[in-house]
């Protein structure tokens, strides 16, 4: 009859880690599938850093900001005026 031949090297057989070391992997392990999986909390977390971000940007740029935003009400009170002038013609 023939020998069973090792199915392994050296290094397989190192002793497994303590129990206590694998425990302590594995529940990592699952606390990340679990943040993971936490759709919600991810999705507040994306919101909040987003808005840190955008305030953050805001405030580095006050001027350009103030200068559109002046820029619009002009444009806005332009179109008003215009519309009242093309509506006052038209009566008389």
């Amino acid at each position: 009859m023939t020998e069973p031949t090792p199915t392994g090297s050296a290094d397989d057989q190192t002793p497994p880690p303590p129990v206590e070391q694998q425990r302590a992997e594995l529940a990592e392990t699952v606390e990340a599938l679990a943040q993971k999986l936490d759709v919600p909390t991810r999705v507040k977390s994306a919101a909040a850093d987003t808005a840190h971000t955008a305030q953050v940007k805001a405030k580095e740029n006050q001027q350009p900001l103030a200068a559109f935003g002046a820029a619009g009400v002009i444009a806005i009170i332009a179109i008003v005026l215009l519309r009242r002038r093309r509506r006052s013609k038209g009566k008389i």
